[in-house]
């Protein structure tokens, strides 16, 4: 659905805005951010660190909520995708969840984030103790 939405310029920056709000809201936040886009679809957002410092943002999406009827996101996307056949097909392949499993896959994804920067972390401490261990060994 978005892919074919992505192919409209009005839609785009409307997908660009909210991927704005989003990265800006997790920035003032640090926390993971699940929300609805402009179309009606549930995004997640967590923030990445390195060394404590904010490097980037792990988006996850796009999911329709199981939920909730989905009208109303193909009355939203059906104003750039006419070919209503090409929508309900869209509509039907994009994954349903709820804004608990949404949060939940998020959550997750943040733990393996978090993990992959101490791991960065861990080995670069290892490196300086084993290069201090050698040097005072030559010493």
């Amino acid at each position: 659905l978005c892919y074919l939405l992505d192919q409209y310029k009005d839609a785009r920056n409307k997908c660009t805005k909210c991927d704005m709000e989003a990265m800006e809201h997790v920035f003032q936040s640090s926390q993971i951010y699940v929300y609805k886009c402009w179309c009606g679809l549930y995004e997640a957002i967590m923030p990445l660190y390195t060394y404590g410092q904010l490097t980037g943002y792990l988006m996850l999406g796009q999911a329709i909520d199981a939920d909730e009827d989905t009208s109303n996101v193909e009355i939203l996307a059906s104003q750039y995708i006419h070919d209503t056949k090409e929508l309900k097909k869209a509509m039907h392949r994009t994954c349903k969840h709820t804004k608990a499993q949404i949060k939940a896959l998020g959550e997750l994804v943040d733990i393996c984030a978090e993990y992959l920067s101490l791991a960065v972390i861990l080995r670069k401490l290892y490196k300086v103790i084993l290069l201090n261990t050698t040097w005072n060994k030559l010493r």
